[in-house]
Protein backbone atom coordinates (compact mmCIF):
# COMPACT_ATOMS: atom_id res chain seq x y z
CA UNK A 1 0.00 0.00 0.00
CA UNK A 2 1.45 3.47 -1.10
CA UNK A 3 1.61 6.29 1.30
CA UNK A 4 -1.28 8.21 -0.53
CA UNK A 5 -3.72 5.10 0.11
CA UNK A 6 -1.87 4.75 3.50
CA UNK A 7 -2.99 8.47 4.36
CA UNK A 8 -6.52 8.29 3.11
CA UNK A 9 -7.16 5.05 5.03
CA UNK A 10 -5.85 6.86 8.32
CA UNK A 11 -8.19 10.00 7.34
CA UNK A 12 -11.91 7.66 6.91
CA UNK A 13 -10.67 5.99 10.30
CA UNK A 14 -10.71 9.01 12.11
CA UNK A 15 -13.09 12.06 10.24
CA UNK A 16 -15.81 10.61 12.45
CA UNK A 17 -14.15 8.81 15.35
CA UNK A 18 -15.64 8.52 18.62
CA UNK A 19 -15.24 11.74 20.96
CA UNK A 20 -17.10 10.40 24.18
CA UNK A 21 -17.83 7.04 25.68
CA UNK A 22 -19.34 7.38 29.01
CA UNK A 23 -21.99 4.76 31.24
CA UNK A 24 -25.32 6.57 32.51
CA UNK A 25 -27.75 5.64 35.08
CA UNK A 26 -29.70 6.53 37.51
CA UNK A 27 -31.54 4.94 41.08
CA UNK A 28 -28.29 2.73 41.31
CA UNK A 29 -27.54 3.97 44.86
CA UNK A 30 -27.21 0.71 46.30
CA UNK A 31 -25.26 -2.19 46.43
CA UNK A 32 -26.86 -5.12 45.26
CA UNK A 33 -26.29 -8.01 43.35
CA UNK A 34 -27.71 -6.29 39.85
CA UNK A 35 -25.51 -2.75 40.81
CA UNK A 36 -22.53 -5.15 40.75
CA UNK A 37 -23.26 -7.05 37.71
CA UNK A 38 -23.88 -3.53 36.08
CA UNK A 39 -20.54 -2.32 37.32
CA UNK A 40 -19.26 -5.80 35.62
CA UNK A 41 -20.63 -5.02 32.29
CA UNK A 42 -18.91 -1.75 32.40
CA UNK A 43 -15.90 -3.10 32.62
CA UNK A 44 -16.40 -5.65 30.29
CA UNK A 45 -17.09 -2.46 27.71
CA UNK A 46 -14.13 -1.01 28.81
CA UNK A 47 -16.16 2.29 29.65
CA UNK A 48 -14.52 4.66 32.26
CA UNK A 49 -16.43 7.06 32.63
CA UNK A 50 -20.01 7.16 34.66
CA UNK A 51 -22.55 9.55 34.33
CA UNK A 52 -24.99 9.16 37.49
CA UNK A 53 -28.53 10.42 36.84
CA UNK A 54 -29.72 10.72 40.74
CA UNK A 55 -30.60 8.50 43.62
CA UNK A 56 -27.31 7.73 43.97
CA UNK A 57 -27.68 6.70 47.83
CA UNK A 58 -31.02 4.59 49.57
CA UNK A 59 -29.87 3.31 52.71
CA UNK A 60 -29.47 6.29 54.68
CA UNK A 61 -27.66 3.51 57.57
CA UNK A 62 -24.85 3.33 54.89
CA UNK A 63 -22.41 5.55 53.35
CA UNK A 64 -21.57 6.83 50.02
CA UNK A 65 -18.30 4.44 50.07
CA UNK A 66 -19.74 1.48 51.22
CA UNK A 67 -21.93 1.53 47.49
CA UNK A 68 -19.22 3.51 45.31
CA UNK A 69 -15.95 2.86 46.88
CA UNK A 70 -15.54 -0.34 44.79
CA UNK A 71 -16.43 1.75 41.58
CA UNK A 72 -13.39 4.04 42.71
CA UNK A 73 -10.97 1.32 43.18
CA UNK A 74 -11.61 -0.07 40.17
CA UNK A 75 -10.45 2.68 38.51
CA UNK A 76 -13.64 4.20 37.39
CA UNK A 77 -14.10 8.19 37.20
CA UNK A 78 -18.05 10.26 37.85
CA UNK A 79 -17.43 13.67 35.65
CA UNK A 80 -21.16 14.22 35.66
CA UNK A 81 -23.73 13.64 38.65
CA UNK A 82 -27.28 14.74 39.39
CA UNK A 83 -28.34 15.21 42.74
CA UNK A 84 -32.19 12.81 42.93
CA UNK A 85 -34.47 12.79 45.75
CA UNK A 86 -32.64 9.35 47.85
CA UNK A 87 -29.69 10.62 49.34
CA UNK A 88 -27.77 12.42 52.24
CA UNK A 89 -27.44 15.81 52.17
CA UNK A 90 -26.64 17.83 49.21
CA UNK A 91 -23.78 18.50 50.78
CA UNK A 92 -22.36 14.91 51.37
CA UNK A 93 -22.71 13.84 48.16
CA UNK A 94 -21.12 16.93 46.49
CA UNK A 95 -18.49 16.46 48.72
CA UNK A 96 -17.75 12.54 48.16
CA UNK A 97 -18.35 13.04 44.50
CA UNK A 98 -16.74 16.10 44.39
CA UNK A 99 -19.24 17.78 42.65
CA UNK A 100 -18.73 21.47 41.73
CA UNK A 101 -22.25 22.69 42.82
CA UNK A 102 -25.61 21.71 43.11
CA UNK A 103 -26.39 22.31 39.78
CA UNK A 104 -23.31 22.97 37.07
CA UNK A 105 -22.08 23.15 33.50
CA UNK A 106 -19.06 20.89 32.37
CA UNK A 107 -17.48 20.49 29.28
CA UNK A 108 -16.26 16.67 28.79
CA UNK A 109 -14.97 16.28 25.28
CA UNK A 110 -17.53 17.48 23.11
CA UNK A 111 -20.29 17.47 24.75
CA UNK A 112 -21.28 20.52 27.20
CA UNK A 113 -23.53 19.28 30.21
CA UNK A 114 -25.59 21.20 32.36
CA UNK A 115 -26.54 19.22 34.97
CA UNK A 116 -30.06 20.70 37.17
CA UNK A 117 -31.48 19.79 40.57
CA UNK A 118 -34.23 19.06 40.17
CA UNK A 119 -35.06 17.71 44.13
CA UNK A 120 -34.34 21.39 45.14
CA UNK A 121 -37.34 23.66 45.03
CA UNK A 122 -35.65 26.09 46.98
CA UNK A 123 -33.11 26.91 44.47
CA UNK A 124 -35.24 26.79 41.36
CA UNK A 125 -35.22 30.88 40.27
CA UNK A 126 -31.47 30.87 41.14
CA UNK A 127 -31.09 27.60 38.80
CA UNK A 128 -33.54 29.27 35.72
CA UNK A 129 -30.80 32.39 36.02
CA UNK A 130 -28.09 29.96 35.71
CA UNK A 131 -29.52 28.21 32.80
CA UNK A 132 -30.55 31.20 30.94
CA UNK A 133 -26.60 31.87 30.98
CA UNK A 134 -25.38 28.49 30.41
CA UNK A 135 -27.75 28.44 27.28
CA UNK A 136 -25.99 32.03 26.25
CA UNK A 137 -22.60 30.92 26.97
CA UNK A 138 -23.30 27.15 24.30
CA UNK A 139 -23.86 29.52 21.53
CA UNK A 140 -20.43 30.40 20.96
CA UNK A 141 -19.01 27.03 22.41
CA UNK A 142 -17.19 25.18 20.49
CA UNK A 143 -18.77 21.48 21.78
CA UNK A 144 -20.76 19.84 19.26
CA UNK A 145 -23.78 19.03 21.79
CA UNK A 146 -25.47 20.28 24.85
CA UNK A 147 -26.95 17.93 26.92
CA UNK A 148 -29.12 18.88 29.80
CA UNK A 149 -29.36 16.20 32.82
CA UNK A 150 -31.59 16.21 36.20
CA UNK A 151 -33.27 13.36 38.12
CA UNK A 152 -36.91 13.27 37.66
CA UNK A 153 -38.29 13.57 34.22
CA UNK A 154 -40.79 16.19 32.82
CA UNK A 155 -43.53 14.15 32.18
CA UNK A 156 -45.70 11.53 33.75
CA UNK A 157 -44.30 7.70 32.70
CA UNK A 158 -45.83 5.61 35.02
CA UNK A 159 -47.93 4.84 37.69
CA UNK A 160 -45.28 5.21 40.37
CA UNK A 161 -44.54 8.66 39.48
CA UNK A 162 -46.03 12.22 38.60
CA UNK A 163 -44.23 14.94 36.95
CA UNK A 164 -46.19 17.06 39.47
CA UNK A 165 -44.29 15.64 42.48
CA UNK A 166 -41.76 18.34 41.00
CA UNK A 167 -44.36 20.69 39.59
CA UNK A 168 -42.15 24.22 40.41
CA UNK A 169 -38.73 22.98 38.92
CA UNK A 170 -40.83 21.50 35.85
CA UNK A 171 -43.64 24.58 35.42
CA UNK A 172 -40.42 26.75 35.66
CA UNK A 173 -37.87 24.98 32.83
CA UNK A 174 -40.98 23.78 30.54
CA UNK A 175 -41.07 27.23 28.96
CA UNK A 176 -37.05 27.25 28.80
CA UNK A 177 -37.19 23.74 27.28
CA UNK A 178 -39.40 25.21 24.65
CA UNK A 179 -37.57 28.15 24.10
CA UNK A 180 -34.43 26.99 23.42
CA UNK A 181 -35.28 23.46 22.24
CA UNK A 182 -33.30 23.79 19.13
CA UNK A 183 -30.16 24.20 20.61
CA UNK A 184 -30.33 21.21 23.69
CA UNK A 185 -29.40 17.81 21.63
CA UNK A 186 -30.96 15.67 24.46
CA UNK A 187 -32.34 15.52 27.94
CA UNK A 188 -31.11 12.40 30.19
CA UNK A 189 -33.05 11.54 33.54
CA UNK A 190 -33.38 8.67 35.98
CA UNK A 191 -36.14 8.35 38.79
CA UNK A 192 -38.38 6.14 37.10
CA UNK A 193 -37.06 2.61 36.98
CA UNK A 194 -37.17 1.91 33.26
CA UNK A 195 -35.00 2.22 30.48
CA UNK A 196 -37.05 3.99 27.31
CA UNK A 197 -37.16 6.31 25.25
CA UNK A 198 -38.95 9.49 24.46
CA UNK A 199 -39.94 12.83 22.17
CA UNK A 200 -40.64 15.31 24.73
CA UNK A 201 -41.58 18.95 23.18
CA UNK A 202 -39.62 17.48 19.89
CA UNK A 203 -36.39 16.88 22.17
CA UNK A 204 -35.41 13.34 22.88
CA UNK A 205 -35.82 12.73 26.57
CA UNK A 206 -33.59 9.35 27.90
CA UNK A 207 -34.99 7.38 31.18
CA UNK A 208 -31.93 5.08 32.28
CA UNK A 209 -33.13 4.37 35.86
CA UNK A 210 -33.41 0.73 36.30
CA UNK A 211 -29.81 0.02 38.04
CA UNK A 212 -30.75 -1.92 40.70
CA UNK A 213 -34.79 -2.49 40.44
CA UNK A 214 -36.93 -1.65 37.41
CA UNK A 215 -40.62 -1.41 37.09
CA UNK A 216 -43.35 -2.33 34.24
CA UNK A 217 -44.52 0.93 32.20
CA UNK A 218 -46.78 1.11 29.59
CA UNK A 219 -46.42 3.30 26.28
CA UNK A 220 -47.61 7.01 26.46
CA UNK A 221 -48.30 9.70 24.07
CA UNK A 222 -50.00 12.81 25.07
CA UNK A 223 -49.88 16.46 26.23
CA UNK A 224 -48.23 17.66 29.42
CA UNK A 225 -49.76 20.38 29.49
CA UNK A 226 -51.36 21.87 26.25
CA UNK A 227 -49.03 22.48 23.52
CA UNK A 228 -46.28 20.26 24.91
CA UNK A 229 -46.18 16.82 24.05
CA UNK A 230 -44.61 13.78 25.10
CA UNK A 231 -44.64 10.91 22.84
CA UNK A 232 -42.97 7.02 23.46
CA UNK A 233 -40.58 5.57 21.02
CA UNK A 234 -39.25 2.68 23.06
CA UNK A 235 -39.32 1.10 26.44
CA UNK A 236 -37.55 -2.44 27.54
CA UNK A 237 -39.29 -4.96 29.07
CA UNK A 238 -38.38 -5.05 33.01
CA UNK A 239 -34.69 -5.68 33.34
CA UNK A 240 -31.65 -4.13 35.22
CA UNK A 241 -29.71 -2.16 32.88
CA UNK A 242 -27.47 0.83 31.73
CA UNK A 243 -27.10 2.48 28.66
CA UNK A 244 -23.82 3.45 26.84
CA UNK A 245 -23.28 6.75 25.44
CA UNK A 246 -21.12 7.80 22.20
CA UNK A 247 -20.76 11.05 20.37
CA UNK A 248 -19.35 11.69 17.00
CA UNK A 249 -18.59 15.27 16.56
CA UNK A 250 -17.78 15.06 12.76
CA UNK A 251 -21.05 13.66 11.90
CA UNK A 252 -22.73 14.97 15.07
CA UNK A 253 -24.88 11.43 15.86
CA UNK A 254 -25.02 10.40 19.50
CA UNK A 255 -25.80 7.03 20.19
CA UNK A 256 -27.44 5.51 22.95
CA UNK A 257 -27.03 1.70 23.93
CA UNK A 258 -28.90 0.02 26.46
CA UNK A 259 -27.02 -2.67 27.70
CA UNK A 260 -29.39 -4.96 30.03
CA UNK A 261 -28.63 -7.49 32.79
CA UNK A 262 -29.82 -11.15 31.07
CA UNK A 263 -29.16 -14.36 32.84
CA UNK A 264 -28.29 -17.33 30.50
CA UNK A 265 -28.52 -20.75 32.12
CA UNK A 266 -27.19 -19.34 35.56
CA UNK A 267 -24.41 -17.09 34.50
CA UNK A 268 -25.04 -13.74 34.87
CA UNK A 269 -24.21 -12.07 31.58
CA UNK A 270 -25.34 -8.33 29.36
CA UNK A 271 -26.05 -7.74 26.34
CA UNK A 272 -27.06 -4.75 23.94
CA UNK A 273 -31.10 -4.97 23.77
CA UNK A 274 -31.77 -1.28 21.91
CA UNK A 275 -28.99 1.12 19.81
CA UNK A 276 -30.77 4.60 19.66
CA UNK A 277 -29.54 7.20 16.99
CA UNK A 278 -30.27 10.95 17.95
CA UNK A 279 -29.27 13.18 15.56
CA UNK A 280 -30.58 17.44 14.53
CA UNK A 281 -33.20 16.22 17.71
CA UNK A 282 -34.66 12.99 15.74
CA UNK A 283 -34.91 9.70 17.12
CA UNK A 284 -33.59 6.35 15.03
CA UNK A 285 -34.00 3.04 16.78
CA UNK A 286 -31.57 0.65 15.31
CA UNK A 287 -32.85 -2.82 14.48
CA UNK A 288 -31.82 -4.17 17.07
CA UNK A 289 -34.33 -2.56 19.71
CA UNK A 290 -36.62 -5.63 21.35
CA UNK A 291 -39.51 -4.16 22.27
Amino acid sequence: MNKIALLLLAFLLTSNAQALELALFGDGGKKTESTEQILQSIMKYQVKDVALLGDNLYDMSVSYGDVWDDWFFKGLRFPIVALGNHRLSYQHEREYFHMPDEYYAKVVEDVRFIVLNSDNAANVLAQRDFFLKEMTTAKGDPAAFTFLIFHHPPATLSARHQWIEKKFFHDTFRPLLLQYRDQIDAIFVGHDHVAAVYSFADIPLVVSGAAYEFFPVTPVTNEVVPGVGIKTFWIYKPKPHWARLETFSKSREVYVHFTALEDHAGNNDSKVVCSVLLKARQITLKPNCQQ
